[in-house]
């Protein structure tokens, strides 16, 4: 129902199941009808998804989500009557009594966005760099929600996610995609019960910024640290 950025679909189930991932391929019509990016909503759980391009389908994962209805809503489009050559749901359905997780969903992001956008850049989803933030001692870093998101990201950062920055060295969110090629959102605070440290992993690894439980308790440990990188990969900033 609807064009444009307001166009969205809705699929009620005949039961509760258990959805794992969404697939969508979204239609073209050249220079309009195409969809950029969607949020998926299953139950009280929403999330957004890009789609490259109108060539294939492509997968969101949503984890683990209980629902019996599901929501694809347009954010990012070219305009114009758009909508979807294909669109799977991925998951079981149930006429059991589904528990429920105990944590809480997560509310959706609010988007600021240009008045048109229409990208004219590819974007290689294969080549991930990661965020490496260097420090001397734990006052160089802070827990940070990545609220910016760029077109073509060159890190695996997820959007709305906590991660350990550095005074010293902090990270460009729109990784130098600024303007309509950078997305802005107002995310909920994952970073709570949350601090970040310097630690170095080995006399031949530099200190860097990592985040940590706050708590006091056995997650305070070096072991239960949420990694932000894996020296292996290429490093961004």
């Amino acid at each position: 129902q609807g064009d444009g950025d307001s166009a969205y679909i809705t699929f009620e189930l005949r039961s509760e199941a258990n959805v794992v991932s969404v697939g969508f391929h979204s239609r073209t019509m050249g220079s309009s009808a195409q969809i950029y990016f969607y949020q998926v909503e299953v139950g009280d759980f929403v999330t957004d998804c890009r789609l490259p391009d109108a060539n294939r389908s492509y997968t969101c994962i949503v984890g683990d989500r209980i629902g019996s209805r599901v929501k694809f809503q347009a954010i990012r489009t070219s305009g114009g009557n758009v909508g979807a050559s294909d669109i799977s749901i991925n998951g079981c359905l149930s006429d059991e009594i589904i528990t429920r997780p105990s944590a809480p969903p997560s509310p959706p992001p609010t988007y600021v966005l240009p008045p048109t956008y229409v990208p004219t850049v590819s974007c290689d989803r294969d080549e991930k760099a990661v965020i490496t933030s260097r420090c001397t001692v734990d006052s160089d870093c802070l827990v940070k929600v990545r609220s910016h998101l760029p077109f073509c990201p060159e890190t695996g950062l997820p959007l709305c996610s906590c991660y350990a920055s550095s005074s010293r060295d902090p990270f460009d969110e729109c990784e130098g995609q600024d303007g309509d090629l950078c997305r802005e959102v107002k995310c909920a605070n994952s970073c709570e019960n949350l601090k970040a440290v310097c630690y170095q992993p080995n006399e031949s690894s530099f200190p860097r910024c990592e985040v940590q439980y706050s708590s006091d308790s056995e997650l305070n440990s070096i072991a239960e640290y949420q990694q932000v990188y894996d020296e292996t990969l290429p490093v961004a900033n």
